[in-house]
């Protein structure tokens, strides 16, 4: 599905023209959202799960542009004739179907038992008559007279039917054998009795071998579903299998997130150490570059808002000399050589805001998981290192934090200290 993803990107870097092109484009995007779904039902993995999900979410608002985008090359017609479509691509419409990711109702299973308990209670509150179903009404039990003479009327009944049936066989068959001897046909003999009926019995049983023999063959050919033990039933199995890898699914999840913070924990007190006397280094040597060589005065903090020591940690970018003159210069120029056909050529621009979104999430995937050996994490639990690699950028920003609250309080210190020494040299000169 992820390389189906990156073949598309590439596709739309081509810059797809009509209705037709962004036809092709539209199924298959469905086609990879409706993979991406299913990875992410039958992936227990909890971290390969939140990548797929970056993926499937990222791909959902793009079928969404792009579908927008068709309606408006449609004149705005919502009802998309893609029959031709999918004849050239020799594709089913049930393709069209838009898949809805399962976890829409699984992860808000909670929500959706409260809102039902919400309504139960406003249903209670307000007194609101529910419809009912009827029950089947109850009869009286009978005494034991009448319930004799209900079996007794079954009883007569039933044989009188029989009598009736045992009379009609008796008639027919005195019937069967006047007509024989009107024809004048002599009464076969034992012999020939027990031969017809060996006759009709082997012709039975080789119909039925032939039957078995043909459904057989059938089912060998792969033109009738064999039958199967309702004990083992594929879809039994299915769905048990289903119930089975979603509680697999909540418990992996559960361990991750019980990881992140015990691990958490762990890098801090590992790391921390380090990454604070880092911080600490740059902000001193940032504190010497940037003091006043003549009166001795140390710079003020960057204030939390411009990101603080963020700016000293990782400096903006420093802009290159003569870029803001070129910039207006080379713009004026495009507009001056598109001035004629601008407008003719270029209409409106698709919206593609989550094409990045696409790209990032690919990326992401890839590069951690396509080449990394998992043999012997058979079970799929979560990977202590790439958690660990998650965690330090939140432990570094939360020591940074720290940082900067000791290092403001030290460089106030530091200039109480110029000032006293500025103090104590002016009264000297004085």
């Amino acid at each position: 599905a992820m390389g189906e993803l990156l073949e598309l990107l590439e596709a739309e870097s081509a810059a797809p023209e009509d209705l037709a092109e962004y036809s092709c484009l539209y199924i298959k995007y469905l086609q990879t959202l409706r993979k991406l779904s299913e990875c992410y039902d039958q992936l227990v993995h909890p971290q390969k799960r939140l990548a797929i999900k970056k993926a499937l979410e990222a791909c959902m608002g793009r079928v969404l542009e792009v579908r927008h985008w068709m309606v408006k090359l449609n004149g705005g017609n919502d009802a998309l004739q893609l029959d031709d479509i999918l004849v050239d691509l020799k594709l089913t419409p049930d393709v069209l179907e838009v898949p809805v990711p399962g976890y829409f109702v699984e992860d808000r299973a909670v929500e959706l038992r409260e809102r039902e308990k919400f309504l139960d209670a406003l249903v209670e509150k307000f007194k609101v008559s529910v419809p009912e179903e009827h029950a089947p009404p109850v009869l009286m039990p009978l005494d034991e007279d009448e319930a004799i003479r209900a079996i007794q009327a079954n009883e007569r009944g039933r044989q009188g039917r029989e009598r009736a049936r045992v009379m009609r066989s008796i008639k027919e068959q005195q019937a069967h054998e006047l007509r024989l001897q009107r024809l004048g046909a002599e009464p076969i003999s034992r012999d020939e009795a027990a031969t017809r009926v060996q006759a009709a019995v082997r012709g039975f049983l080789a119909r039925l071998r032939i039957r078995q023999a043909t459904h057989s063959e059938l089912v060998f050919i792969g033109m009738r579903l064999p039958q199967r033990d309702p004990a083992v039933d594929p879809v039994l199995r299915m769905h048990k299998n289903l119930s089975r890898r979603r509680h697999v699914q909540a418990d992996n999840f559960v361990e991750y997130e019980k990881a992140l913070v015990t691990l958490k924990a762990k890098v801090r007190d590992v790391e921390g150490q380090e990454m604070r006397e880092t911080i600490q280094d740059k902000i001193n040597t940032w504190f010497v570059e940037n003091r006043d060589p003549v009166s001795g005065d140390y710079p003020d903090f960057p204030d939390e808002d411009e990101g603080g020591s963020k700016i000293i940690l990782i400096p903006p970018p420093m802009a290159e000399d003569g870029e803001g003159d070129e910039a207006p210069a080379g713009k004026g120029g495009k507009d001056e050589i598109g001035s004629g056909e601008g407008d003719a050529q270029q209409g409106e621009p698709m919206p593609n805001a989550f094409l990045q979104d696409i790209h990032d999430a690919v990326a992401d995937f890839l590069g951690t998981w396509q080449g990394k050996d998992e043999g012997d994490n058979f079970f799929q639990k979560y990977d202590a290192e790439l958690v660990k690699d998650e965690l330090r950028p939140v432990v570094l920003e939360e020591i940074r934090l720290e940082v900067d609250q000791e290092m403001i309080v030290l460089l106030a210190n530091l200039k109480e200290m110029v000032e006293a020494e500025r103090a104590v040299k002016l009264g000297k000169n004085g």
